[in-house]
Protein backbone atom coordinates (compact mmCIF):
# COMPACT_ATOMS: atom_id res chain seq x y z
CA UNK A 1 0.00 0.00 0.00
CA UNK A 2 1.32 3.31 -0.69
CA UNK A 3 3.11 5.07 2.04
CA UNK A 4 0.57 8.21 2.15
CA UNK A 5 -2.76 6.63 1.82
CA UNK A 6 -1.74 3.80 4.40
CA UNK A 7 -0.93 7.03 6.54
CA UNK A 8 -4.33 8.78 5.65
CA UNK A 9 -6.10 4.99 6.49
CA UNK A 10 -4.10 5.37 9.90
CA UNK A 11 -5.56 8.87 10.32
CA UNK A 12 -9.00 7.96 9.32
CA UNK A 13 -9.27 4.62 11.37
CA UNK A 14 -7.90 6.38 14.82
CA UNK A 15 -10.21 9.45 14.39
CA UNK A 16 -13.21 6.93 14.02
CA UNK A 17 -12.12 4.68 16.67
CA UNK A 18 -10.89 7.52 18.93
CA UNK A 19 -14.07 9.13 18.55
CA UNK A 20 -16.48 5.65 19.68
CA UNK A 21 -14.45 4.94 22.18
CA UNK A 22 -14.75 8.43 23.91
CA UNK A 23 -18.35 8.70 23.09
CA UNK A 24 -18.82 4.99 24.85
CA UNK A 25 -16.43 6.06 28.10
CA UNK A 26 -18.77 9.22 28.44
CA UNK A 27 -22.31 6.92 27.99
CA UNK A 28 -20.87 4.66 30.42
CA UNK A 29 -20.22 7.67 33.04
CA UNK A 30 -23.57 8.38 32.78
CA UNK A 31 -21.97 12.23 31.83
CA UNK A 32 -25.75 13.59 31.29
CA UNK A 33 -26.40 13.88 27.20
CA UNK A 34 -25.62 17.39 26.62
CA UNK A 35 -21.68 16.97 28.13
CA UNK A 36 -21.03 13.80 25.43
CA UNK A 37 -23.47 14.96 22.30
CA UNK A 38 -21.03 17.42 20.84
CA UNK A 39 -19.00 14.45 20.07
CA UNK A 40 -21.19 13.62 17.11
CA UNK A 41 -19.15 17.00 15.39
CA UNK A 42 -16.72 15.09 13.02
CA UNK A 43 -13.85 18.02 13.90
CA UNK A 44 -13.78 16.45 17.55
CA UNK A 45 -12.05 13.41 16.09
CA UNK A 46 -9.49 14.52 14.32
CA UNK A 47 -7.16 15.03 17.76
CA UNK A 48 -7.16 10.92 17.95
CA UNK A 49 -6.29 10.93 14.28
CA UNK A 50 -3.43 13.28 14.44
CA UNK A 51 -1.98 11.74 17.36
CA UNK A 52 -2.19 8.04 16.45
CA UNK A 53 -0.73 9.63 13.24
CA UNK A 54 2.29 11.23 15.39
CA UNK A 55 2.68 7.85 17.28
CA UNK A 56 3.34 6.30 13.92
CA UNK A 57 5.58 9.07 12.40
CA UNK A 58 7.70 9.61 15.94
CA UNK A 59 7.15 7.10 18.30
CA UNK A 60 7.00 3.66 16.43
CA UNK A 61 10.40 4.25 14.63
CA UNK A 62 12.05 4.90 18.02
CA UNK A 63 10.41 1.35 18.83
CA UNK A 64 11.36 -0.77 15.61
CA UNK A 65 14.61 0.62 14.26
CA UNK A 66 16.18 1.47 18.20
CA UNK A 67 14.37 -0.80 20.32
CA UNK A 68 13.75 1.37 23.04
CA UNK A 69 12.32 0.24 25.67
CA UNK A 70 8.69 0.51 27.14
CA UNK A 71 9.11 3.36 30.09
CA UNK A 72 11.15 5.51 27.30
CA UNK A 73 7.98 4.86 24.21
CA UNK A 74 5.33 5.53 27.05
CA UNK A 75 6.83 8.37 27.80
CA UNK A 76 7.75 9.68 24.71
CA UNK A 77 4.07 8.74 23.20
CA UNK A 78 2.87 10.64 26.01
CA UNK A 79 4.91 13.72 25.04
CA UNK A 80 3.74 13.27 21.47
CA UNK A 81 -0.11 13.25 21.71
CA UNK A 82 -0.22 15.52 24.41
CA UNK A 83 1.75 17.94 22.61
CA UNK A 84 -0.82 17.18 19.50
CA UNK A 85 -3.53 17.65 21.84
CA UNK A 86 -2.57 20.80 23.07
CA UNK A 87 -2.19 22.33 19.22
CA UNK A 88 -5.39 20.88 17.99
CA UNK A 89 -6.94 22.73 21.50
CA UNK A 90 -5.06 25.61 20.68
CA UNK A 91 -6.56 25.88 17.11
CA UNK A 92 -9.64 25.44 18.00
CA UNK A 93 -9.64 28.35 20.29
CA UNK A 94 -8.41 30.38 17.80
CA UNK A 95 -11.19 29.70 15.18
CA UNK A 96 -14.01 29.55 18.18
CA UNK A 97 -12.89 32.35 20.65
CA UNK A 98 -13.17 29.17 23.27
CA UNK A 99 -13.06 25.47 23.30
CA UNK A 100 -16.87 23.95 23.08
CA UNK A 101 -15.34 20.22 22.84
CA UNK A 102 -13.26 19.67 25.61
CA UNK A 103 -12.09 21.16 28.83
CA UNK A 104 -9.81 20.13 31.78
CA UNK A 105 -9.95 22.94 33.84
CA UNK A 106 -11.17 21.27 36.29
CA UNK A 107 -8.35 18.60 36.51
CA UNK A 108 -5.65 18.85 38.67
CA UNK A 109 -2.15 19.86 36.65
CA UNK A 110 -4.01 21.18 33.28
CA UNK A 111 -2.62 23.66 31.11
CA UNK A 112 -4.63 25.88 30.30
CA UNK A 113 -7.22 23.30 30.68
CA UNK A 114 -6.80 21.71 27.06
CA UNK A 115 -4.16 19.08 28.27
CA UNK A 116 -3.53 17.48 31.70
CA UNK A 117 -1.52 15.18 33.20
CA UNK A 118 -4.15 12.22 33.47
CA UNK A 119 -4.97 12.25 30.43
CA UNK A 120 -0.89 12.60 28.95
CA UNK A 121 -0.56 9.06 31.54
CA UNK A 122 -3.67 7.57 29.66
CA UNK A 123 -1.97 8.28 26.67
CA UNK A 124 1.03 7.10 27.31
CA UNK A 125 -0.01 3.87 28.15
CA UNK A 126 -2.03 3.87 25.01
CA UNK A 127 0.92 4.67 23.03
CA UNK A 128 2.22 1.56 24.62
CA UNK A 129 -0.71 -1.03 23.24
CA UNK A 130 -0.17 0.89 19.92
CA UNK A 131 3.85 0.58 19.22
CA UNK A 132 4.00 -3.14 20.95
CA UNK A 133 0.69 -4.20 19.76
CA UNK A 134 -1.17 -2.79 17.17
CA UNK A 135 1.08 -0.92 14.67
CA UNK A 136 2.77 -4.62 14.63
CA UNK A 137 -0.18 -6.51 13.77
CA UNK A 138 -0.86 -3.62 10.89
CA UNK A 139 2.40 -3.98 9.25
CA UNK A 140 2.54 -7.12 8.82
CA UNK A 141 -0.77 -7.35 7.28
CA UNK A 142 -0.74 -4.10 5.11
Amino acid sequence: MAYGFKHAAYLAVFALVGHVIDIAWRIMGNSPVESWIWQLTPLVAEPYGFGGVGLLWLVYPLVQKHRIGPLLTGILGAAVTTIIEFICGAVIILVYGSNPYWSYAHMPFNLFGIVCLYNAVGFGLISLVFSYFIFPWFDMRI
